[in-house]
């Protein structure tokens, strides 16, 4: 799926498990209705498309459509299925003869939904009012790591190449700043894939600070902070003041927790 679940524009469903395909001759409504892997798909656009039933139930009730979604999911004729929202608000699937227009509304939405996964921010729940430890900081890289690698992917599918040299050969004036945003998107992945790789042995001391008695704390402290100066030095996007203290906060957090922990445990 290009971008995040819970962003709205346009989507692409990757290659699902193949079954042995409806028997020759099945009514396709029939075929569909028993198929759970169809209901994935509709759970899918009306999450990313904020869909209204009647508009699923447009797209679905066309013969095309039904064989569409049937040779996608038992054939295997194409590796990634693109739907997205039309200029009249329906839901459509990408063809390499969809006009210009669409082409580039499509192109609109996907921009969108791309950059929202962009803006994301680890210090988001702290900028809240939140006081998330550094587990957080950990599993926030991964998750962005794991959905700027799927748009990566995607975005080096032929069917999105193909959109994209028909933005070149027409000289349309998205062919720019969607080039700019797939560069945006490699510079990201690279960003995360770093700070994940980096940040993963603090695994360790974490685990230690959350499951040791708070007298076995005190020795642990030096070595964290001497992996903490680590990752500053040799991390590529990690060495930003910006970026450092969130997970100094967040270990701040999680020692705080721990005190409070010792404090009522004593009281009770």
């Amino acid at each position: 799926m290009l971008g995040s679940a819970g962003q709205s524009s346009s989507d692409s469903f990757p290659g699902a498990p193949r079954n042995t395909g409806s028997p020759a001759g099945l009514n396709l409504n029939s075929a569909l209705a028993r198929d759970e892997r169809i209901d994935h798909i509709k759970e899918l656009a009306f999450k990313s498309f904020r869909l209204k039933t009647e508009k699923w139930n447009l797209f679905i009730s066309t013969e095309e459509n039904q064989r569409l979604l049937l040779d996608f999911l038992d054939h295997g004729q194409c590796p990634c299925l693109v739907l997205f929202i039309n200029p009249g608000g329906n839901l459509t699937h990408y063809t390499e003869v969809t006009s210009l227009y669409a082409v580039e509304t499509l192109v609109v939405q996907w921009s969108h939904l791309i950059s929202d996964v962009l803006r994301l921010d680890s210090a988001q729940l702290i900028l809240q009012g939140g006081n998330p430890g550094p587990s957080a900081e950990i599993k926030f890289w991964q998750r962005q790591m794991e959905n700027l690698q799927g748009i990566y992917e995607q975005l080096q599918n032929p069917k999105v190449c193909k959109i994209k040299e028909t933005l070149n050969k027409t000289r349309s004036s998205y062919y720019s700043g969607f080039n700019q945003l797939i560069m945006k998107v490699e510079e990201a992945l690279s960003e995360a894939q770093d700070i994940s790789l980096y940040l993963s042995p603090l695994k360790h001391y974490i685990a230690y600070l959350e499951e040791s008695s708070f007298s076995n704390i005190e020795r642990l402290i030096a070595p964290l902070f001497h992996a903490i100066c680590l990752i500053w030095t040799h991390s590529k996007h990690y060495s930003f003041p910006n970026r450092i203290v969130v997970v100094l906060q967040e270990f701040c957090n999680l020692l705080i927790d721990r005190v409070r922990e010792m404090y009522f445990t004593r009281l009770s």
